[in-house]
C-alpha cells in the first residue's frame, strides 16, 4: 500500500510531521505501476470534474529549487485533456 497523507481539515497538519524519507515500502517497479494506476484515475476524475461545470481543482506544490515541481506538473498534466483545462 502506498504512503499517503489525508488532510481533511478536521485536525491540524504540519509538514514537519512527515518523514521525507518515507517510501511506503515500495520498490521502483511497484512505485511506477502505482503511479500509472493513479495517473489514469486522476485523468478520469478530471474529466468528470470538467463535465460537471461546477468545480475546479487546485494543486499546491511546495519545494525548494530543483526539487522536481516542474517535472511533476508536466508529468501529471500529460494525463489531462488540454481542452478541459
Amino acid at each position: 500500500m502506498a504512503y499517503s497523507i489525508l488532510v481533511d481539515g478536521k485536525k491540524s497538519f504540519s509538514f514537519s510531521d512527515v518523514d521525507p524519507a518515507e517510501h511506503g515500502n515500495l520498490d521502483k517497479l511497484q512505485a511506477e505501476a502505482l503511479t500509472l494506476e493513479l495517473a489514469k484515475e486522476f485523468s478520469e476524475l478530471i474529466d468528470l470534474l470538467y463535465a460537471s461545470h461546477k468545480n475546479s481543482f487546485l494543486i499546491i506544490l511546495q519545494g525548494m529549487d530543483t526539487s522536481g515541481k516542474d517535472g511533476l506538473i508536466r508529468h501529471l498534466l500529460s494525463y489531462v485533456n488540454a481542452q478541459s483545462t
